[in-house]
């Protein structure tokens, strides 16, 4: 995520352009667990935590577009897949220690 935001600050300085619109798209949904090479669970990483890393490298660029008086958007797609997961997910009877995100204390035991 760091090398693509630098390459595009590059592009668009070496153009003088201004970033005025970024776009998340969140649209991965692995069926396996995986781990990302920091260690997050895989589909949280892409969908979630880059989006995040994303928007904070761009942040220069899009404030300095919105000092210049232009109009700056930060979409977020997002997808219907959720709806698709088991409901107790992150149940309280779970003793997954593998847990990294730690919903189950986050919902106050659970959902269900």
């Amino acid at each position: 995520v760091a090398r693509y935001a630098a390459a595009l600050k590059s592009e668009l300085a070496g153009r003088s352009l201004a970033l005025t619109t970024l776009v998340l798209n969140a649209g991965v949904m692995l069926p396996a667990p995986e781990r990302s090479v920091d260690g997050a669970e895989m589909t949280i990483a892409a969908n979630h935590l880059g989006h995040h890393r994303l928007t904070v490298e761009l942040l220069s660029e899009l404030r300095s577009a919105a000092h210049q008086g232009l109009d700056v958007r930060v979409v977020s797609v997002t997808s219907s897949l959720h709806h698709m997961a088991a409901r107790d997910l992150f149940s309280a009877d779970d003793d997954d220690d593998d847990d990294d995100l730690r919903w189950k204390a986050a919902l106050g035991g659970g959902v269900g």
